[in-house]
């Protein structure tokens, strides 16, 4: 809930530049590039893509993680909010799959494309 609250202060920002959002997703780098990606465009905080890396989530056909079969990819207007979710990927030793960056929605889902 806190989150939430947090969130709802926050003002609203333009998206970022072109520049920005090219340098930033120029920048990306995932353990295997090979893995399926899975996209949040307006991820906030990034609730929703780490809640797919949390450190509990397992299969139950195995022990294997589920988070180790793809790469997330979260993009927001918000530096803040991209860099609490970096952190908290990082913290889960999860920042080889899971990316946040700050970017326009239309730079992504280009990025995404090419």
């Amino acid at each position: 809930r806190w989150l939430w609250r947090r969130a709802a202060r926050m003002q609203k920002l333009a998206p970022p530049t072109a520049s920005a959002s090219q340098r930033a997703l120029g920048e990306l780098r995932f353990d295997n590039d090979a893995l399926p990606l899975i996209v949040d465009v307006g991820c906030g905080f990034g609730s929703s893509l780490l809640s797919l890396h949390a450190p509990t989530r397992r299969s139950h056909h195995s022990t294997r993680r589920i988070s180790d079969a793809f790469n997330t990819l979260g993009c927001d207007a918000s530096m803040a909010k991209t860099r609490f979710a970096r952190g908290v990927a990082a913290r889960w030793g999860k920042a080889g799959a899971a990316a946040f960056v700050p970017a326009s929605a239309t730079h992504t889902m280009e990025w995404v494309k090419a």
